[in-house]
């Protein structure tokens, strides 16, 4: 989807859970285009509304046409960035964002982050939750919110091949790797990755 190459990312802190968000994001994007640019931010806050709409203005300033938000109510600041700049665009994540930038945001990865909980919920009401980390894949968890009214934008030979890639990640025949160790800013060699185009 982007016009000039360049996309943004803006996230809240500099872990493994929010760097793997982040470079996963970074990941897709130079997998689909290998010759994308990224600017990257890291802000330090999960809520200042101000501090993302500045690091995604900086971003959209220097090329940026698509900003992925890796924050929870500041991504509020990344979308008012992207709405004073036409043709740009905001991909969000955890919960639907459309009514928040029906003009601007694209989708929201929805993270499952509620029937994930609804699980553990049912595990520890039927005696069954164990002391131990649990894990939900794509195959449980996760999938892109409506594109609603901005579906027109995006052509329909993305939107087949969005489906089709969503598709065998959720089937496991596409693996996401977890890259969040890295941290903010690691590059990827793409010719490493199974289905990479070329």
């Amino acid at each position: 989807m982007t016009k000039t190459n360049h996309i943004g990312t803006v996230q809240a802190f500099d872990f493994p859970v929010m760097n793997s968000e982040a470079e996963d994001f970074i990941l897709g994007a130079r997998w689909a285009n290998p010759k994308v640019k990224v600017s990257q931010a890291v802000i330090g806050t999960l809520t200042d509304v101000g501090k993302a709409r500045s690091a995604a203005a900086a971003e959209i300033s220097a090329g940026a046409d698509i900003v992925f938000s890796a924050t929870d109510i500041a991504t509020l600041g990344i979308i008012k960035a992207a709405a004073d700049h036409p043709h740009t665009y905001v991909i969000g994540q955890y919960y639907d964002l459309h009514k928040f930038g029906p003009s601007v945001v694209l989708t929201t990865v929805l993270t499952g982050l509620t029937e994930a909980t609804e699980k553990i919920l049912e595990l520890g009401a039927q005696g069954k939750l164990q002391s131990k980390n649990y894990f939900f894949g794509p195959a449980q968890v996760g999938k892109l919110a409506p594109y609603y009214n901005l579906s027109s934008q995006i052509p329909q030979s993305i939107q087949k091949r969005i489906q089709t890639i969503s598709a065998e990640v959720r089937s496991g025949k596409l693996k996401v790797p977890f890259i969040g160790k890295h941290g903010a800013g690691a590059t990827y060699p793409l010719t490493k990755l199974p289905g990479t185009p070329a």
